[in-house]
């Protein structure tokens, strides 16, 4: 019986231990986000989002274009032609509330909306269809970028999409290059 005692104190201290530390025992699980609540979600990324040299649009269906400057598609003593990469994207609503962008299809255009010229070369790092990404939201005017698989390296430059109000005003220098 003597030794009873401190082994049920001791007993006693782990159990307020462990519910001091929130443990319950349970994995916990991300929260989730229900139908409604998924297109309210949804519904705060619909619109132009832009960085220095690309424009992203997310339209409430779900889809989204982004275009982005390639530069120089051709090249001659006479002209210069530019051109843009366009890509197609479809969106879910994740359960933390953020989206995921994957890239459907991807085509090259010049500036004047004429297909890129023949012998155009795309550059191989240029998002292509099946490439994913996930978007949330960093504050009220930026959006904030997660490339995955092939395209992960990007997560080393700069990854926020603006709005027209972050773009247009002065200490918002996440919008430029």
């Amino acid at each position: 019986m003597r030794h009873s005692i401190p082994l049920l104190l001791l007993f006693l201290l782990g159990l307020l231990v462990t519910a001091c530390s929130g443990y319950t025992g349970a994995p916990s699980t991300p929260p989730t986000v229900s139908q409604e609540g998924a297109q309210a979600a949804f519904a705060s990324y619909v619109g132009k989002w832009e960085v220095h040299g690309s424009l992203l649009t997310i339209n409430a269906q779900r889809t989204g274009l982004e275009q982005w400057n390639v530069g120089p598609c051709t090249q001659s003593s006479t002209e210069t032609r530019m051109c843009n990469g366009n890509a197609k994207m479809t969106f879910t609503v994740n359960p933390d509330g953020s989206i995921q962008g994957t890239i459907q299809s991807v085509w090259y255009t010049q500036w004047s909306g004429e297909p890129a010229p023949a012998g155009f070369q795309s550059n191989p790092e240029d998002p292509q269809a099946g490439d994913t990404f996930k978007l949330q939201h960093k504050g009220a005017h930026l959006l904030f970028t997660t490339w995955f698989g092939r395209l992960s390296h990007l997560n080393g430059y700069n990854r926020y999409w603006c709005d027209a109000y972050a773009a247009s005003h002065p200490g918002w220098q996440q919008c430029g290059a």
